[in-house]
Order: structure tokens, then sequence, then C-alpha cells
């Protein structure tokens, strides 16, 4: 789906027509330079987009407190990871990995859009059903099963022409979730309207 979107109160609105196509070829390679969340200017950070980029806990539980959460599954099979992905989770490049791409939705907005890696050699006990949630959200399996050890928050801003339906800058964050094997890598892209809940 691409998102038409016009400014109301200074907000994006999202406007979605019954037959659009999803374009999120810049982003989804997530090919951009990366920076220890640490390390990061904050002034440079809207300060209603810092808490989301510095949450340690689940995004799926903090959402969930703030409206009706949606999973909008863009793309959820087997496919290749970019250099960048191979290179943070150190595979090698006949790993097979499950690309599951989305967008999170608050009261039908969308407010995320997230981007997960998940190598093959990861999928032992529970987490095999990491290939079979469908709609449900991935970071509610990974937070709920226990043994989980997230790595360190790395953020970075992505720029406009990311996202078809923006006219700005879209502030990012990656880390990896390890339990067996390289570990799951997940990017979240937090549009502006996650400002309005």
């Amino acid at each position: 789906m691409t998102f038409f979107a016009t400014r109301k109160n200074d907000y994006f609105m999202m406007h979605t027509p019954q037959t659009i196509t999803y374009n999120f070829s810049a982003t989804r390679r997530m090919h951009y330079q990366w920076s220890p969340l640490q390390q990061a200017n904050r002034k440079e950070i809207p300060l209603n987009i810092q808490s989301w980029l510095s949450e340690t806990g689940s995004i799926t539980t903090r959402l969930k407190k703030l409206g009706a959460l949606t999973v909008e599954v863009l793309f959820d099979r087997w496919d290749k990871a970019t250099p960048k992905e191979r290179k943070k989770l150190k595979l090698d490049t006949h790993t097979r990995v499950r690309v599951r791409e989305v967008i999170l939705r608050l009261n039908g907005t969308p407010v995320i859009y997230a981007r997960s890696i998940i190598p093959a050699t990861v999928l032992k006990g529970q987490w095999r059903r990491l290939t079979n949630i469908g709609d449900r959200p991935l970071g509610n399996f990974l937070f709920k099963n226990g043994h989980m050890c997230r790595g360190n928050i790395e953020i970075t801003k992505l720029p406009a022409e990311s996202f078809p339906h923006l006219e700005e800058a879209v502030w990012a964050r990656r880390s990896v979730f390890s339990r067996y094997g390289h570990g799951v890598l997940v990017n979240e892209a937090f549009f502006p309207t996650i400002t309005l809940f």
C-alpha cells in the first residue's frame, strides 16, 4: 500500500485508497549509517520521538496501551538479507533467512514500519513459531518468551524519500534479539503519526 498524506494541524493524516501499492524499496535495504543510541545527539531528535527510540521494553505492549493495534503484513517469506544485515548478524552468504516486513497501525493509522531478519539458525525450541505468526506482533512473541537477550540499540535518520507518503525524514532504530544462533535483527521506523497518540 502507498499512503497519500495531507497536512492537518501540523500532522500527517493517512488516506488509503482502494487500489494502492507499497513502495518501500529504499527503506527495505536500511542501507544507512547506524550509530549507538548512547552516542546520539539528542538535540537532533524530536522530543516526542526520543522515548520511542530509547524504549527498552516491548513496543507492542506500549502501543496496545495507546489504542487498537493491528499488524499489516507486507512481506513474510524466505529471502535474502542485505550485506549490512548479514554483517550485523554475522551471517555468511549461504545462511537462509526469513524476511518479515509489516506496518503497525494504531486505530487504523500507520505508525511504524518494521523489517525483521530471522535466520534459519534461530528456529529452535519455541522460536520455531517465528515463521508462522501471521498478523500477530513479532515483538509480542519475543518479549513473552524468556531467556532472550537484547543487544544495543542503534539509530539512524532515514531520508524523506524513504517513504512515499511522507515529506520529512524518519527516525529508525535496530537491535538484535538473541536466544539461539545468530539472533533476530529488528528494524523499526517511526512515522510522525506516532506522536498523535
